[in-house]
Protein backbone atom coordinates (compact mmCIF):
# COMPACT_ATOMS: atom_id res chain seq x y z
CA UNK A 1 0.00 0.00 0.00
CA UNK A 2 1.69 3.35 -1.49
CA UNK A 3 1.50 5.93 1.76
CA UNK A 4 -0.73 9.25 1.04
CA UNK A 5 1.76 12.22 0.89
CA UNK A 6 -0.02 14.67 3.22
CA UNK A 7 -0.48 18.86 2.77
CA UNK A 8 1.81 20.71 4.28
CA UNK A 9 0.72 22.45 7.66
CA UNK A 10 -1.19 25.92 7.59
CA UNK A 11 1.26 27.98 9.46
CA UNK A 12 -1.13 30.88 10.41
CA UNK A 13 -3.06 28.31 12.43
CA UNK A 14 -2.05 27.08 15.94
CA UNK A 15 -2.45 23.44 14.96
CA UNK A 16 -0.53 23.90 11.89
CA UNK A 17 2.33 25.27 13.28
CA UNK A 18 2.13 22.36 15.95
CA UNK A 19 2.35 19.94 13.65
CA UNK A 20 5.16 21.74 11.64
CA UNK A 21 6.93 21.67 15.33
CA UNK A 22 6.05 17.68 15.86
CA UNK A 23 7.78 16.87 12.40
CA UNK A 24 10.86 19.04 12.54
CA UNK A 25 11.50 17.62 15.89
CA UNK A 26 11.69 13.71 14.03
CA UNK A 27 8.31 12.57 15.11
CA UNK A 28 6.69 11.05 12.32
CA UNK A 29 3.34 10.83 14.00
CA UNK A 30 0.82 12.14 16.26
CA UNK A 31 1.51 9.18 18.96
CA UNK A 32 5.38 8.88 18.69
CA UNK A 33 5.10 12.23 19.94
CA UNK A 34 2.63 11.42 22.46
CA UNK A 35 4.46 7.99 23.43
CA UNK A 36 7.96 10.42 23.32
CA UNK A 37 6.75 13.33 25.71
CA UNK A 38 4.45 11.53 27.69
CA UNK A 39 0.87 13.54 26.20
CA UNK A 40 -2.26 12.59 26.76
CA UNK A 41 -2.58 10.80 22.86
CA UNK A 42 -5.96 11.98 22.22
CA UNK A 43 -5.63 15.85 23.59
CA UNK A 44 -2.67 15.97 22.17
CA UNK A 45 -4.28 15.14 19.01
CA UNK A 46 -7.72 17.11 19.32
CA UNK A 47 -4.80 19.96 19.72
CA UNK A 48 -2.58 19.00 16.65
CA UNK A 49 -5.95 18.49 14.38
CA UNK A 50 -7.65 21.88 15.22
CA UNK A 51 -10.35 19.83 17.28
CA UNK A 52 -11.27 22.09 20.37
CA UNK A 53 -9.95 25.28 19.69
CA UNK A 54 -12.56 28.24 19.01
CA UNK A 55 -10.17 30.21 21.38
CA UNK A 56 -7.12 28.62 20.92
CA UNK A 57 -4.78 26.52 23.46
CA UNK A 58 -4.06 27.48 26.70
CA UNK A 59 -0.50 28.80 28.16
CA UNK A 60 0.01 25.46 30.02
CA UNK A 61 -0.30 23.59 26.59
CA UNK A 62 1.99 26.15 24.24
CA UNK A 63 4.58 25.91 26.66
CA UNK A 64 4.46 22.42 27.24
CA UNK A 65 4.75 21.47 23.58
CA UNK A 66 7.21 23.98 22.74
CA UNK A 67 9.92 22.58 25.46
CA UNK A 68 8.94 19.00 23.69
CA UNK A 69 9.43 20.02 20.66
CA UNK A 70 12.25 22.70 21.13
CA UNK A 71 10.84 25.37 19.74
CA UNK A 72 9.47 29.12 20.60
Amino acid sequence: MAKVALSPPDLRTQHGRLRWARENAGHPSIRAAAVAHGFNENTYKSHEQGIRQSEGLKTRHLEKYARAFKVS
